[in-house]
């Protein structure tokens, strides 16, 4: 049977219809087959609760492991820092009420006339001094020219080798220094200088003041070698013989102003001259 040219058009029409909806659909049907196997986005309430899930999981899982969750954490770490404060607080407390000097008596003329001059006249003679304590005595605390007490390398030889004393005598050199002794020769009438080497590190070497007295009437490094500088308990920086006679002792310019303030702070002369 022949159609006519608009019925043949029509069909035509009619077919392209039924493809494009075809078409339209299939895509469809995948969106929807690929959301039943969860290849598709999945909704914003499913995944919160999801990842809430996977997080509280993780949490428990952290918990039964035995390990600290983060507010213990911050609790823990709060309680150390306390602990560090308390500890630092403490320890600035002993620091700052610790007595910073301590007196002590001279007897003898070693050091004469700087300290104990009366003893000149007056064997008997004793001279209260006001030590600053040096608890790490280096080449930064301890100066030449500064007056300093110690613990003799000698012992008192009576019931034990490790029996010390204190002396006090004045540093003329530190560790590095040249060491150079000058004598005088009779003939030419002029000074030799002998090279003695260098004070070894952390040591260094003490005269006695009194320049009448030499060795074996007064005991210095020329009698027992150089000293270590952790033999020094500290530094004379005040003399008292009586109400009248006191004042500050003369050491190395910049010991005498590093010392001023414990002088003012520390020494009370009323009661040393007691």
């Amino acid at each position: 049977m022949a159609l006519r040219k608009w019925e043949v058009w029509g069909l035509s029409q009619a077919l392209s219809t039924s493809r494009d909806a075809q078409n339209h659909r299939q895509p469809q049907g995948r969106h929807t087959t690929e959301l039943g196997r969860g290849r598709g986005p999945q909704p914003k309430e499913a995944s919160s609760s999801s990842s809430s899930s996977s997080s509280e999981g993780a949490s428990s899982s952290s918990n039964r492991m035995g390990m600290p969750s983060t507010s213990q954490n911050h609790h823990l770490k709060s309680g150390t820092a306390s602990d560090h404060l308390t500890s630092a607080i403490s320890k600035f407390r002993e620091a700052y009420n610790q007595q910073l000097t301590r007196v002590m008596y001279m007897a003898g003329t070693a050091m004469a006339p700087a300290l104990n001059k009366a003893g000149l006249e007056d064997r008997d003679a004793l001279e209260k001094l006001v030590v600053r304590t040096i608890p790490r005595p280096s080449s930064r605390t301890v100066l030449v020219g500064d007056v300093v007490a110690f613990n003799s390398p000698l012992t008192l030889g009576t019931s034990s080798d490790t029996n010390e004393f204190i002396m006090v005598r004045r540093v003329a050199a530190m560790e590095g220094d040249e060491m150079v002794a000058a004598s005088s020769s009779d003939s030419e009438e002029q000074q030799v200088e002998e090279h003695l080497g260098e004070v070894p590190k952390g040591h260094c070497w003490v005269l006695a003041d009194n320049e009448d007295l030499k060795p074996p009437e007064v005991i210095d490094s020329r009698t027992f070698g150089y000293i270590p500088l952790t033999n020094i308990v500290g530094r004379v920086i005040y003399a008292a013989s009586t109400r009248k006679d006191h004042g500050p002792v003369i050491n190395n310019p910049a010991s005498v102003e590093a010392d001023q303030a414990i002088i003012e702070g520390e020494v009370d002369v009323d009661r040393l001259c007691t």
